[in-house]
């Protein structure tokens, strides 16, 4: 057992950075200064829209996880239903595991791009 995990809060400064960012990107590509930098906008570009894409499904996700914990969390429950007790089970291994790294490394562009089978699984 991972015990108690820290799930994702506040989040909208994230957001509102990202767009704050996505915005000045898009300034610099329309920009007739960018030439030799466009390679490196469009490549910043599309990391923001997979963060964001990523976040997005993340707190999806982590929403839909709470809500099966209340269900899934005590053992009577995952007797009852043994499959899906199961099911639940291994899912929600990997769910903590990912959050433990998280609150290891609260890097959102590290985090996002992480090699993960959970995030893998979301996008």
């Amino acid at each position: 057992e991972l015990g108690n995990i820290l799930l994702l809060t506040k989040t909208s400064s994230i957001f509102d950075e990202l767009e704050n960012h996505q915005v000045a990107l898009q300034a610099m590509q329309s920009s007739s200064a960018a030439g030799s930098f466009l390679d490196e906008v469009i490549k910043w570009q599309k990391r923001l829209q997979i963060i964001e894409a990523v976040l997005t499904k993340w707190l999806e996700v982590q929403e839909k996880w709470a809500e099966l914990e209340e269900v899934y969390g005590t053992q009577e429950i995952r007797n009852a239903l043994l499959h899906d007790g199961n099911t639940f089970a291994l899912v929600s291994r990997d769910f903590k595991m990912l959050m433990k790294a998280t609150e290891k490394n609260p890097n959102v562009l590290q985090c996002c791009q992480r090699k993960s089978k959970t995030i893998s699984m979301w996008i």
